[in-house]
C-alpha cells in the first residue's frame, strides 16, 4: 500500500484505493466464477459422521423467536464493540502507547494478517474442541485483551491489538456456523443474512461511545473497560446455548 502511494506522487491514497479496489474487483470475480453449489454427498457426508444436523429448517421468523439466534446477534453486537473501539484508533493509540511511526504502521499492517489466519484456523480448531466451546473460549479471552489494552503499552500493545482482530475474525468464522447447527441450511440466507445488522450498530455505537469518553477524559481506558464489560453478558448467554438447543431440538422431535 505505501509502495502504490508513493508510485502513484500526490495523488498516492486516492489512485491507491482505486487501484486495490479494481484489484479486489477483478479477484472477487474470479473466485466467484468458480462457485458451485454443493451437491447432496455433502449433507449425506455431514449425516455419516455423526453431525448433528437439525431435522427441522427453520424460517427467518421462527428463527428469531429463539434465544440461540439472539445470543448470535448479541455477540456480533456487545463482543464486537472492544474491536470496533479499537479499529479505528489502532494507529495513533499505539503511538501514544510507545510505539514510534514505522512500529504502528506494522501494527495495523499485521492486523489483516491476523484476521485472515484467524478465520482459517479457527474452524480447524473448532472441528477439534467443538464449535461452541471454541467460541466462548474466543470471548473468554477477547474480554481478557480488551480490558488489557485499557492499559497496556509497547509491546504488549502490539500483541493486544493482533490477538482481538483475531478473536474478531475467529468469532466471525464461527457464527454462521452455530447458526446452520441450530436453524438448519434452507432458509440460511435471510436468518444469517440478518446478523450484519448487530456488526453495523456495534460499529456505529461503541466508537461513539468510546469518543464521548476520549472527549470527557482524554483518554481511551474507560472505553475500554465498557468494551470488556459488554462482552461478559454475551459469554453468559453462550454458556446456556447448548442447553437450551438442545431442550427445543428435543421439542422438535415430539
Amino acid at each position: 500500500m505505501h509502495g502504490l502511494q508513493s508510485y502513484f506522487g500526490t495523488d498516492g491514497l486516492p489512485k491507491t484505493v482505486c487501484a486495490v479496489g479494481i484489484l479486489l474487483g477483478a479477484v472477487t470475480m474470479a473466485a466467484a466464477a468458480a462457485i458451485r453449489d454443493p451437491d447432496g454427498t455433502l449433507m449425506e457426508a455431514a449425516i455419516a459422521s455423526g453431525a448433528e444436523i437439525p431435522k427441522r429448517q427453520y424460517t427467518f421468523r421462527e428463527a428469531v423467536g429463539c434465544y440461540e439466534y439472539w445470543t448470535l446477534c448479541m455477540l456480533k453486537f456487545l463482543a464486537f464493540g472492544g474491536y470496533q473501539i479499537l479499529n479505528p484508533i489502532i494507529l495513533t493509540l499505539g503511538l501514544s502507547r510507545g510505539l514510534d511511526e514505522s512500529q504502528a504502521v506494522l501494527c495495523v499492517s499485521l492486523t489483516g494478517i491476523a484476521s485472515s489466519l484467524s478465520r482459517l484456523l479457527c474452524p480447524i480448531l473448532a472441528d477439534k474442541i467443538g464449535n461452541l466451546r471454541m467460541l466462548i473460549c474466543t470471548e473468554l479471552l477477547n474480554l481478557t485483551l480488551v480490558c488489557s489494552l485499557a492499559f497496556a503499552r509497547s509491546p504488549i500493545y502490539v500483541v493486544c491489538v493482533i490477538l482481538v482482530v483475531a478473536c474478531y475474525g475467529c468469532a466471525q468464522a464461527l457464527v454462521s456456523v452455530l447458526g446452520v447447527e441450530s436453524f438448519g441450511t434452507e432458509h440460511s440466507g435471510p436468518i444469517l443474512g440478518f446478523t450484519p445488522v448487530f456488526n453495523t450498530l456495534s460499529s456505529f455505537i461503541f466508537p461513539s461511545i468510546s469518543a464521548a469518553v476520549y472527549m470527557g477524559s482524554g483518554d481511551y481506558s474507560g472505553a475500554f473497560l465498557i468494551g470488556s464489560a459488554a462482552i461478559l453478558p454475551v459469554i453468559i448467554m453462550l454458556s446456556q446455548y447448548e442447553r437450551v438447543r438442545q431442550k427445543r431440538m428435543r421439542a422438535d422431535k415430539t
